[in-house]
C-alpha cells in the first residue's frame, strides 16, 4: 500500500475527473497523510490549490491591486508582509489595456533591478472569451514555453495559478 500526500491525491482527483471514468478511488485511511506542501500562493489571500475572486465596485482599485500582487508571485517577492510561492504568471487584461503598460514600468522603476529582464510574468491584452477559447490561451503559453528556451521555457511549463477578476 503506497502513502500519498495531499497533493499527490489532488493531482490523481483531477486526472481521474479528466478522464470520467472510474473516478472514484477509495483512500484507506493509513494512507491518507499530512501534506507537507504548501497549501497557499500568497499567505492568507490566495489558496494553492484553489480559485481566487476579486470583487469590488468599478474604478476600486481591483486591476492595479491584482497586478501588484500576480507580479510579486512571479518574482517571489514577499507582499505586504505575507510568505509568496513563486511561479510563473499569465497575466489576461481585458479591460483598461492602454494603462497596463504605463503599470509594467512603474514597477520596473521602482521594484526591480535594472538587470531583472527575465520575469515570468506573461500578459495576454487582447479580450477573449475563456470558454471559448481556453484551449487557445493554453497552446499559447504552451508555444512560448517552446520557443523561448532556456529559464523562460521552464517557467512557462510550470502550472500558472488561476486568479479572477470580477468587475
Amino acid at each position: 500500500m503506497r502513502e500519498l500526500t495531499n497533493a499527490q491525491l489532488d493531482a490523481e482527483v483531477v486526472e481521474l475527473d479528466t478522464r470520467r471514468k472510474g473516478r472514484l478511488k477509495l483512500v484507506p485511511f493509513n494512507s491518507i497523510k499530512l501534506s507537507t506542501d504548501r497549501r497557499y500562493l500568497v499567505k492568507g489571500l490566495i489558496p494553492h490549490p484553489g480559485l481566487t475572486l476579486i470583487w469590488g465596485p468599478p474604478k476600486s482599485g481591483k486591476s492595479f491591486w491584482t497586478f501588484d500582487l500576480v507580479l510579486r508571485v512571479a518574482l517571489g517577492q514577499e507582499y505586504r508582509g505575507r510568505r509568496v510561492h513563486q511561479g510563473p504568471v499569465v497575466y489576461c487584461c481585458f479591460e483598461g489595456q492602454s494603462g497596463i503598460q504605463a503599470r509594467a514600468e512603474a514597477f520596473r522603476q521602482r521594484f526591480l533591478p535594472e538587470q531583472a529582464d527575465d520575469v515570468p510574468f506573461l500578459l495576454q491584452p487582447v479580450t477573449m472569451d475563456l470558454v471559448k477559447e481556453h484551449g487557445d490561451l493554453i497552446s499559447a503559453v504552451r508555444n512560448f514555453g517552446q520557443n523561448s528556451g532556456g529559464r523562460r521555457a521552464r517557467h512557462a511549463q510550470q502550472k500558472p495559478q488561476r486568479l479572477r477578476i470580477q468587475r
